[in-house]
């Protein structure tokens, strides 16, 4: 036996997420894990608020400055703000690849502020595990890296908050 939860109404393959008080946060997803699925990842972030209400609903939230369509994020959330590392989509040249790139965005209830950039992650990685450590560190393990070295990956890092590096 389990809980269903609503149906989000569009297709999320590669998706990651995390939980803030007494909500859940979704971001990224393609409608398919082919070449033409993921070069049309939406940067999508949902929000559902998880009550005994059986009528809760994901809602879209739009903000200034999201990531760009991606599959495969590290996502984690710390004292109100969610962050988003790397990901696998389209890049800037138009071909396929793993991102560096990493954004935090408040999500406090009635923050409107727009995503924030931060430093990028020392290697473009892919489906790491995003984890939250303590209240200034992000840990990233493992995942998929593009680099000097190419493979699934055996490395970690902290990601620190208030230094804004790894």
């Amino acid at each position: 036996q389990y809980l269903a939860g609503p149906t989000i109404l569009i297709p999320m393959v590669g998706a990651s997420g995390d939980r803030f008080l007494n909500r859940f946060f979704v971001f990224g997803g393609a409608p398919s894990m082919d070449e033409e699925g993921i070069t049309t990842a939406k940067p999508r972030l949902l929000e559902l608020r998880v009550s005994d209400d059986k009528n809760a609903q994901w809602k879209e939230l739009t903000r200034q400055g999201a990531p760009t369509g991606r599959v495969g994020s590290a996502v984690a959330s710390t004292g109100g703000t969610l962050f988003v590392f790397g990901g696998y989509g389209i890049q800037p040249d138009a071909a396929l690849g793993n991102f560096r790139d990493a954004y935090e965005l408040d999500i406090r209830p009635g923050a409107g502020t727009p995503w924030k950039r931060l430093a990028d992650m020392p290697v473009p990685t892919r489906w790491a595990a995003g984890l939250y450590l303590d209240p200034d560190y992000v840990g990233l393990v493992g995942g998929y890296a593009e680099g000097p070295t190419k493979g699934f990956s055996n490395k970690s890092f902290a990601y620190s908050i208030s230094q804004n590096k790894y």
